[in-house]
């Protein structure tokens, strides 16, 4: 190795520990300028762009390809892998933290929520490569899971340009089954390695209300027919199964529903007169011979 590639590593390791890694990447860059096949400026150069990722470009891919290079012209060094291992679980986590911190404070935007998704599998696909590497780490696993759950469970929120309406987020049942096959699939994997983990079974969140069509007929949510629904909701539809089964059916469909009624007086009124009032006057029949 000649004077000036170390002279390039100890410079870019430097610039790694002091967080400049755009600082580290350069000189990584001129190590393979002068040797290409240089496993530790593959492996540098793999930790600084992954550490560069953001919000609008996570650079987990290029990550991928580095620590590729890195693997294959260590001629598969055991040691190395367990490292690359390490860091794309601990990148993946940093990524995590930041993009959902970032959906937490935009979710009322359009595409907030489908933007968070797309960083979520690629962050998921992070995770898996790290497992690949390194079969019998725990943490890398129950990050997996973690990161399936998050998805599953979606977010319920106040939307601060809707009046504060309840609404939530959630996967469609295509997306959420794969989710479920992938906690089962990596929650049996953790149980060889700690018998006594549980496998979750995420719920999906809800909003707090959840009346969105009534809401949205209504105009607002501080109403006698809203509360009343709301009362038939979690006393009456609850206790049975096909009631749950509406319940999570009009969790999923009643946002799309709501936001096309809450546009047009026309629609408002028509849903008033043949889904809110009939829905109010029903349930309020049905509650007053369940009292009998």
């Amino acid at each position: 190795m000649s004077d000036m590639v170390e002279n390039y590593l100890a410079l870019a390791r430097n610039a790694s520990i002091a967080g400049n890694y755009g600082e580290a990447l350069n000189y990584y860059n001129k190590v393979l300028e002068l040797e290409p096949t240089n496993y530790i400026a593959w492996y540098g150069k793999g930790e600084a762009v992954g550490w560069m990722s953001t919000v609008q470009t996570l650079r987990l891919n290029e990550l991928f390809v580095c620590f590729e290079n890195a693997i294959r012209f260590s001629s598969n060094n055991p040691s190395l892998i367990k490292n690359c291992a390490l860091k794309i679980n601990e990148i993946a986590t940093a990524c995590y933290s930041i993009c959902r911190n970032h959906m937490q404070e935009f979710i009322a935007l359009n595409n907030a929520w489908v933007d968070y998704l797309s960083q979520c599998s690629q962050i998921i696909s992070a995770y898996e490569i790290a497992h690949v590497y390194d079969s019998n780490d725990s943490n890398i696993l129950k990050n997996i899971i973690t990161l399936c759950e998050d998805n599953i469970k979606g977010m319920a929120y106040k939307d601060e340009f809707d009046n504060n309406a309840s609404k939530a987020v959630s996967l469609s049942p295509e997306y959420e089954q794969e989710m479920r096959d992938k906690i089962a699939l990596y929650g049996e994997k953790l149980k060889i390695i700690e018998p006594d983990y549980q496998i979750p079974n995420p719920v999906v969140a809800k909003p707090e209300s959840a009346c969105f069509v009534v809401a949205a007929t209504m105009g607002n949510e501080d109403n006698f027919i809203i509360n009343d629904l709301r009362n038939f909701r979690d006393s009456w539809l609850r206790n049975s199964s096909y009631g749950r089964k509406f319940i999570d059916w009009y969790y999923r469909n009643g946002p799309v529903l709501a936001n096309f009624i809450r546009g047009y007086c026309f629609f408002r009124m028509l849903s008033f007169a043949f889904i809110v009032f009939p829905c109010w006057a029903l349930s309020s029949v049905l509650l007053k011979f369940s009292k009998k």
